[in-house]
């Protein structure tokens, strides 16, 4: 949603002329905390090609999205409940700079995903704590569902955002020196413990 500018008189009390001021335009971001925020809020007008995989070959391929997707789609993967394990699994973000978009879905127990390059967005609403690792100089956007529980470690020199939504519970531990994170939403059981020198 972007505003539209517009002029704004600003009087002086007498000191100064009249000034017109424009307001900048400017372009909201999805915030977590008032509801329930989508990956696909993340990816603008974009054409997005939804894959479920359904077996571990699938599944290690959906991931790997190194190469972006033709003619500017983006890839959004769906992780459901299957005969596939979802511990220590390595995603890869496209090098031009798009976003993969990873659903964790209810249906799934727990987990572990590894973003080893590129940008990512993660909704985890696992049914039992789904933890993510970014590493790296990736860039990732982690959205906590409603009532859910996830761990997010930032490490090396990467950059991540946590989006806790409502009753939201884990944290986001800042293990890297030159690694950024932040916790924005409902941060009543959602915490960021910063990096401490050893």
């Amino acid at each position: 949603m972007a505003f539209q500018e517009m002029d704004h008189p600003r009087t002086t009390a007498g000191l100064f002329t009249t000034k017109m001021q424009h307001g900048p335009e400017v372009e909201l971001s999805p915030m977590g905390g008032l509801g329930s925020t989508d990956v696909r809020d993340f990816v603008a007008a974009a054409e997005v090609r939804s894959v479920t995989p359904i077996t571990q070959d699938d599944l290690f391929e959906a991931l790997d999205n190194e190469e972006p997707e033709k003619h500017g789609r983006v890839r959004r993967v769906r992780l459901a409940r299957g005969l596939m394990s979802f511990d220590d699994l390595e995603v890869y973000g496209p090098y031009d700079g798009t976003p993969i978009l990873i659903e964790v879905s209810p249906s799934v127990d727990n987990g572990h995903l590894k973003v080893m390059q590129g940008r990512a967005v993660i909704r985890v609403d696992a049914g039992h704590p789904f933890d993510v690792t970014v590493s790296g100089e990736s860039d990732a956007t982690v959205i906590v569902a409603a009532n859910r529980s996830s761990m997010v470690n930032a490490r090396d020199s990467s950059t991540v955002l946590v989006i806790a939504e409502t009753d939201a519970r884990g944290a986001l531990r800042v293990m890297g020196e030159e690694a950024t994170g932040t916790v924005v939403g409902d941060t009543g059981r959602y915490f960021l413990v910063p990096h401490s020198p050893t």
